[in-house]
């Protein structure tokens, strides 16, 4: 029989080595592209998590593999035979839907990494040098432009889906960068592909249910690729991003997930003595020392007393259980006043003008201020590492507070009502405009586009900076720092 297999997206090597596997001969060649494309989305989604495991439900894949009449467990099955996939780990939930869904964590071998990056590179190749391909993935572009801009978009998520279509990249010089050898696999694979979204148009933009960020190719895309993109005429020239971010925002979460229990127990708890003490009390510590106390939600949330405390748990303000409510009463009536002082300190260490992971390093005897970084971004996400014996050390109340949230959920909760709605706040962009700036969402901050030269467009920045720190303070009390930073523009 005949080889039918015309799905270019799959190099060569890759089509080698699975196409005798008994799982895919005959009819069933058909389910390689699918499972290429579940090989490529591992290697995109593995990079949002530590361990370099992408969690999958087992809907996304009975959805995947649905059509083509097979089973997902056989492909998965033949995958470790062929030692693309290490085993995966099972026994998961997905925590963004109902709890119901079964999860399980995959990720790629070393061989699997080498062959998926070798697809994606001869597939980037032949766009940019296969005429007739590329006519196709220019038809390809339009249908999906045409998509997007007709779907109901809008507010930012709009704005930024209409924007990417507008980026274009300078195939020529960044070629040297696809043969870059000190790329890892995968970081070659996240390359390639996002590149290949931005020649075919499948720039969708989507908002994170876990961290509330918008998520698109341009966010996607290494840093390094990013200097050979024009956008309306102007080139990438600076970002703009806040310095430290979690960490900056880690006092001001503890103090509002305080406020936020609270105001949970206030409908259940009105006449209880412990519960008006605290909640008069910290206001007050709050007020002294500054610091300005947020809801999360609408407050009607909290007045209806037949609320599941459970659902409240898991879906609100991510207490570790339902006992959390009545230690955190008791231990803001004896420690409110102290509590409030401490996030203060935190809030003004993390605001200083020097960076305070330098501080850190220092105080700690550790050889660069990156180790810091690292390590108190896996502290505030529950790790037992230096920083949460530091933080532990340093704000004891801080610290016995966060003990009982939901710990790794920490830093998707303060990119969620912190970070997002500081930095996706529509106005930015709008200011950006009247300085004649284009700017994208990137986490943590933005990229900026300009059409002047260094030194205006980096005073155009120190502008729009700040009226992000003002809309900060405004917002939640903190004069945040961010940091300007010059693209190293290629081409």
């Amino acid at each position: 029989m005949a080889n039918k297999f015309i799905n270019v997206e799959v190099g060569i090597d890759l089509y080698n080595h699975i196409k005798n596997h008994t799982v895919f001969l005959g009819e069933n060649y058909k389910i390689i592209s699918p499972t290429y494309y579940f090989l490529v989305r591992i290697s995109m989604e593995a990079r949002e998590e530590e361990d370099w495991y992408a969690p999958f439900t087992s809907q996304r894949l009975k959805s995947l593999f649905k059509a083509y009449g097979c089973s997902y467990n056989d492909v998965l099955a033949a995958l470790e035979e062929l030692g693309l996939i290490l085993p995966r780990i099972k026994g998961f939930f997905d925590r963004t839907g109902s709890g119901k869904s079964r999860c399980a964590r995959f990720k790629l071998t070393e061989l699997g990494q080498d062959l998926v990056a070798r697809s994606e590179t001869e597939y980037l190749r032949k766009l940019h040098a296969d005429p007739i391909l590329r006519r196709r993935s220019q038809k390809r572009r339009s249908k999906n432009k045409l998509s997007a801009l007709e779907e109901v978009k809008t507010g930012l998520e709009g704005r930024i889906q209409r924007t990417l279509f507008e980026l274009q990249y300078d195939r020529e010089a960044i070629a040297p960068l696809l043969e870059d050898q000190s790329l890892t696999k995968h970081e070659k694979i996240c390359l390639t592909h996002s590149l290949a979204n931005f020649e075919e148009g499948n720039l969708r933009v989507s908002r994170g249910e876990k961290d509330g960020r918008l998520h698109h190719s341009w966010v996607q895309l290494k840093k390094e690729a990013r200097p050979f993109f024009t956008l309306k005429g102007r080139r990438y020239t600076h970002t703009i991003d806040i310095r430290a971010c979690h960490p900056t925002f880690f006092g001001q979460y503890i103090g509002d997930f305080a406020w936020n229990t609270l105001a949970f127990a206030k409908a259940r708890l009105r006449n209880d003595e412990n519960f008006e003490k605290s909640y008069f009390l910290f206001k007050e510590s709050c007020i002294l020392n500054n610091i300005k106390l947020n809801l999360w939600y609408d407050s009607n949330i909290y007045i209806d007393s037949n609320i599941n405390i459970k659902d409240i748990s898991n879906n609100y303000i991510f207490i570790s259980s339902s006992s959390s409510i009545s230690h955190i009463l008791h231990y803001l009536v004896e420690n409110g006043d102290n509590l409030a002082a401490e996030i203060k300190n935190w809030n003004d260490f993390w605001t200083q003008e020097e960076d305070p992971r330098k501080i850190i390093a220092a105080e700690l005897g550790a050889k660069t201020d990156k180790r810091i970084k690292g390590s108190i971004n896996s502290a505030i996400n529950g790790s037992n590492n230096m920083m949460s014996k530091w933080i532990a050390k340093t704000y004891p109340q801080l610290s016995s507070i966060w003990s009982k949230t939901k710990l790794d959920v920490t830093g998707n909760q303060i990119s969620r009502f912190y970070e997002s709605k500081l930095m996706l706040n529509p106005t930015i962009y709008d200011v950006a405009e009247h300085l004649d700036l284009q700017i994208l969402s990137e986490h943590d901050g933005v990229g900026v586009f300009s059409k002047d030269g260094e030194y205006s467009s980096l005073e155009k920045c120190r502008t729009l900076v700040a009226y992000i720190v003002a809309a900060s303070q405004k917002k939640f009390g903190l004069k945040v720092r961010l940091a300007i930073k010059i693209s190293d523009v290629g081409g």
